[in-house]
């Protein structure tokens, strides 16, 4: 029998064997997007760090920490209205979500500014009232 003499390729030559494909870097990153809940905690946690970043050197750490747990909150509710509009799964619970979070948020924000029975009231009204709204407003942000 007559055996084959196989001619080497270009690619032989001393190639290195090819790799894997490549894993994006921020792999990490993308695992906290991938559930709406990791969603909203990557969010606001994002932005609540990004305002203590930016306010770090205030000198006076009263409002420093109580500028982390706003930032939260505030963190809170707009990822909260950004995942339940880009979310098909919540069409028809989404405004619902969004006026008890808002809610929430504007009673959070005025016990921890100290306001008085009238404030948290006034606080859950216009969270309400921009939960509500948030498709609205939360385009221009």
């Amino acid at each position: 029998m007559k055996q084959r003499i196989r001619r080497r390729q270009p690619a032989d030559r001393g190639s290195v064997p090819a790799a894997e494909p490549r894993r994006p870097r921020w792999r990490g990153l993308l695992w906290l997007f991938s559930t709406d809940t990791g969603s909203v905690l990557t969010i606001s946690l994002l932005l609540a760090l990004s305002l203590l970043v930016g306010h770090a050197d205030a000198g006076d750490a009263r409002s420093v920490l109580l500028l982390l747990p706003l930032g939260l909150v505030v963190g809170v509710f707009l990822a909260v209205i950004v995942v339940t509009e880009t979310r098909k799964t919540y069409v028809r619970s989404g405004a619902r979500i969004r006026i008890v979070t808002g809610a929430a948020a504007g009673a959070a924000i005025a016990v921890m500014l100290g306001a008085s029975f009238e404030g948290i009231a006034l606080g859950v009204l216009v969270g309400c009232v921009l939960g509500y709204l948030g498709k609205l407003w939360a385009q221009f942000i």
